[in-house]
């Protein structure tokens, strides 16, 4: 798409009061994503110090969608068979990049969703997202405000959803620890 079709494509779904999301990995794919108006980067592999900048000042969301990625990347290294081959060694390459590119992109300070982007892949647990997001360099709340408090923002329900707060909708889950201390208790409700 060109930049003013893509304009166009955000400017009305904006105008409708919907969300746009841009599964992207490239960088100038991404740049111009950003630039068009979306509201979210899914995936944002080759995001940049350009990129980030770009997405703090249009208050563009990234989604990192680490957990397909590394269902990817460990189905590449255990069964490579499984998987065409270009797949797989793409796999090997490219997740270390995505992993390293959520943590460089929180580190600057751009807002981080949780999105697993993992529709009945395999049997994991989508609340593993959380922990792969601690291991690209999230802080424990940090990781689960990305799966309430961000998520709500981005998807535009933060008034109804996102906190606990009398008024609000909310899925409430127990767990047996501290998610902050392991964040890794979240996949044990």
């Amino acid at each position: 798409m060109s930049d003013a079709e893509m304009k166009a494509v955000v400017d009305t779904a904006h105008s409708l009061g919907l969300k746009v999301a841009a599964h992207v990995h490239g960088n100038k794919a991404i740049n111009h994503a950003i630039i068009a108006g979306v509201d979210s980067v899914d995936h944002g592999t080759y995001a940049d110090a350009e990129s980030y900048r770009l997405m703090k000042e249009h208050g563009t969301f990234l989604v990192p969608t680490l957990l397909v990625a590394d269902w990817i990347y460990q189905t590449a290294v255990k069964t490579p068979e499984k998987l065409p081959p270009t797949v797989a060694e793409k796999a090997i390459a490219v997740t270390p990049t995505m992993v390293g590119n959520a943590g460089r992109a929180y580190k600057a300070g751009v807002k981080i969703a949780l999105g697993t982007d993992f529709t009945g892949l395999g049997d994991r647990n989508k609340a593993e997202e959380f922990a792969l997001l601690v291991k690209a360099g999230l802080t424990p709340m940090d990781a689960i405000f990305a799966g309430t408090r961000n998520a709500a923002e981005l998807i535009g329900a933060s008034k109804d959803i996102g906190s606990v707060q009398a008024g609000r909708y909310a899925d409430i889950v127990a767990v047996d620890g501290d998610p902050l201390a392991d964040i890794t208790t979240l996949q044990h409700v």
